[in-house]
């Protein structure tokens, strides 16, 4: 892009991607100055600075799996969280504190897990039950920390990867 600077000499220039990875931000100028015109660049010579770098992270949660359960038998959920530090690739995020909750028949009967942080693999176990038949649909959220930027991960939002996320409770009998 062409731009024009202020009277401090200075001028913005906005960045921005929809993929992980480094961009390089070079600027270059012919600047008058008297009679003459010197060409100057963030080429990291004759005092001038090198290029800007900018990195572009993300993170995502998955939880899973759906299945059908006689009511009173409990179902564990696995959620899964990832970052992905600029590389282009997701690995675990270990230690992230996720939150889940619970609509529809049943209730969470155990998510310590998941306040304890997630696992080296990025994992935490979310128990749920029901003494009814139904459906219980449990949700999960996370703040996760890529490389000191914060990004809010949601099953039902943005970041969602894997959503298998519902539990039909099922009861039989006979007379």
């Amino acid at each position: 892009t062409t731009t024009v600077t202020d009277s401090n000499g200075e001028c913005t220039i906005i960045v921005n991607s929809s993929a992980t990875g480094q961009s390089e931000v070079g600027a270059s100028a012919s600047v008058p100055v008297g009679t003459a015109t010197l060409d100057v660049s963030t080429d990291g010579q004759a005092g001038n600075s090198g290029p800007a770098t900018k990195t572009w992270v993300d993170a995502r949660i998955s939880i899973e799996t759906d299945g059908t359960n006689k009511v009173g038998d409990p179902h564990t959920f696995t959620v899964t969280v990832e970052k992905d530090t600029g590389t282009g690739s997701f690995v675990a995020a270990a230690g992230v504190i996720v939150t889940a909750t619970e609509s529809g028949a049943g209730a969470i009967t155990d998510q310590s897990d998941c306040a304890d942080g997630t696992d080296v693999n990025g994992q935490c176990l979310v128990v749920v039950d029901s003494s009814v038949t139904g459906v219980s649909t449990v949700h999960a959220t996370a703040t996760v920390d890529v490389s000191g930027v914060n990004v809010d991960v949601d099953t039902n939002g943005y970041g969602a990867n894997i959503v298998e996320n519902t539990k039909t409770w099922v009861d039989a009998r006979i007379s």
